[in-house]
């Protein structure tokens, strides 16, 4: 990694700017920037997919918490945390499981550890997807044949927990077709994710391009690339996250492949292109990191949470500008968001 050069591209570029009936909600807009608005990247979408970058938008605004029976749950062990997980459109309930020792301290085989609900999928209902320590069961959306995931682990893959996981399901399903407002939740840290459409970026990357989204219907993640690139030499990928406090970078942490872009804490590696030219770039910018954020449920008070983004993709220069001006564009965007 040639973090000299890496940083002096980094340095360039900071040194320039200082509850509803189903879910038919309005799609999300993105962060005002000042001055006029140049043509946003949507207007070169056909209608399939601008579709798509509404239902993400409506996806964004729902809670998945709402869309869970914490009590059918509560039935499976004892609850410990209801509320945020590392992605956002995912809310976890984790349990207490008993832990032993077999020269270190290892869960106790057999136990719920816990069920998560908020991802989506395509294809039949109910359809039940058990592996070993792991079952996923998929409820009707209200959106054509898209599905809400439930998933349950059992710790020690004793068994894939599907006939655990089925009550809950089934007592769950009146809330997805009402689901509540992720703006309204209690169990969910306010966010500003909500309102940011990962998609942005490409006004800043590739303004007026013909683009392919290659993400369907992804409330949090944009991976794009040039209509026509058969090669993927444009295809550019970025996904919010949330991390827990303890395990974002501190100062004791920080190298050299960490600098600030607008402020914001931002790692950086670049490698060898897998296609032998040019650089593989990944990103890490913790946008959040001063402000950590958590629910106000008594159950979801801790950990705390701090936002942030993954950026990855091929650039032909070292220091990877391209993928660096798509990060600066998200940073701004986290930043001017309300």
């Amino acid at each position: 990694m040639r973090i000299v050069a890496c940083l002096g591209v980094l340095l360039l570029l900071t040194g320039c700017t200082q509850s509803t009936d189903g879910e038919a909600l309005s799609a999300g807009t993105s962060a005002a920037s000042t001055g006029p608005r140049p043509p946003s990247y949507r207007e070169k979408l056909d209608w399939n997919d601008r579709a798509d970058r509404d239902r993400a938008a409506q996806i964004r605004a729902v809670d998945p918490c709402s869309m869970i029976n914490v009590d059918a749950a509560g039935a499976l062990g004892k609850v410990r945390y209801v509320g945020a997980n590392r992605a956002p459109q995912i809310c976890s309930i984790d349990f207490d499981v008993p832990m032993h020792d077999v020269g270190v301290m290892e869960p106790v085989p057999g136990f719920v550890s816990r069920v998560a609900v908020g991802d989506r999928k395509t294809g039949r209902a109910n359809v039940q997807n058990p592996s070993g320590g792991e079952c996923s069961i998929g409820l009707p959306a209200g959106y054509g044949d898209e599905l809400v995931v439930y998933t349950i682990w059992i710790t020690g893959g004793t068994r894939n927990g599907c006939g655990e996981l089925q009550p809950v399901v089934d007592a769950s399903r009146d809330l997805v077709r009402r689901p509540a407002l992720r703006t309204d939740s209690k169990r969910l840290p306010p966010s500003k994710l909500v309102r940011l459409d990962p998609c942005d970026v490409i006004d800043a990357v590739a303004p007026g391009r013909d683009i392919q989204l290659i993400t369907r219907s992804a409330p949090f993640d944009c991976d794009f690339k040039d209509k026509g690139d058969r090669l993927d030499e444009t295809r550019l990928g970025i996904r919010w996250w949330l991390t827990e406090l303890e395990d974002a970078p501190h100062p004791a942490t920080e190298g050299p492949e960490y600098t600030r872009i607008r402020g914001a804490l931002t790692h950086f590696k670049d490698d060898p292109s897998p296609r032998g030219s040019g650089r593989y770039c990944r990103v890490e910018s913790y946008v959040g990191l001063e402000n950590p954020i958590t629910g106000h449920d008594e159950t979801s008070a801790l950990p705390q949470w701090v936002e942030m983004f993954a950026t990855d993709g091929h650039d032909e220069q070292i220091g990877c500008p391209r993928i660096m001006k798509a990060v600066e564009a998200a940073i701004r965007m986290y930043q001017e968001a309300p």
